[in-house]
């Protein structure tokens, strides 16, 4: 595991600067909690994130990377000392998980596409019910996960005036409530 990058802080003789590489953010709103979260740790005087980096600097004296590290991981996130980390197959190349979605999608659009002409190709509801389920929560999961993580960390619950919902939460929502129907449908 390599070293965190620290350094000294000009402003304070006794603040030190600690970078660490941050996991599983996908929105401005996954940023904020994130920093909440460090900004609440002890000995931390200042924390910043930046999203399109996935990283974190925090400020402070005292700083305890496994404390950090916790708190980020209370928020749903994943921590890891340094500012780079090697990204996933998944999220290198995303155009592969779009293009796989599009191609078990494609058998779903004939039956809308020509139901205005009196042509009803319908597939058998078992199979549309597979194809549907594995784009939307399979490859479609990190948004579940998302919202998850959020709903667990405490953001979403309306105790909390100042903080909001990640702004694909509804979408996530919306999902459910819309495949719902259709399931039980089938399924009967």
């Amino acid at each position: 595991m390599s070293t965190p990058h620290t350094e000294h802080h000009t402003e304070h003789p006794t603040d030190h600067t600690l970078t660490l590489a941050i996991a599983g953010m996908t929105c401005a709103s996954c940023a904020g909690r994130v920093e909440q979260a460090l900004a609440k740790v002890a000995g931390v005087r200042q924390a910043r994130v930046n999203l399109a980096g996935e990283i974190a600097i925090v400020s402070g004296d005292a700083l305890d990377l496994e404390r950090l590290q916790q708190a980020v991981a209370k928020a749903g996130y994943r921590a890891l000392p340094g500012q780079y980390r090697a990204k996933s197959d998944s999220e290198r190349q995303p155009g592969i998980s779009v293009m796989l979605s599009a191609v078990l999608s494609l058998p779903l659009a004939p039956p809308m596409l020509l139901e205005p002409f009196g042509l009803h190709p319908m597939l058998p509801g078992w199979l549309q019910l597979c194809f549907a389920s594995t784009v939307q929560f399979g490859l479609g999961g990190g948004f579940y996960r998302s919202g998850w993580k959020a709903l667990r960390s405490g953001s979403i619950d309306g105790r909390h005036r100042n903080r909001r919902p990640p702004r694909d939460f509804d979408q996530k929502c919306g999902g459910i409530g819309a495949c719902a129907p259709d399931l039980h449908r089938d399924l009967r």
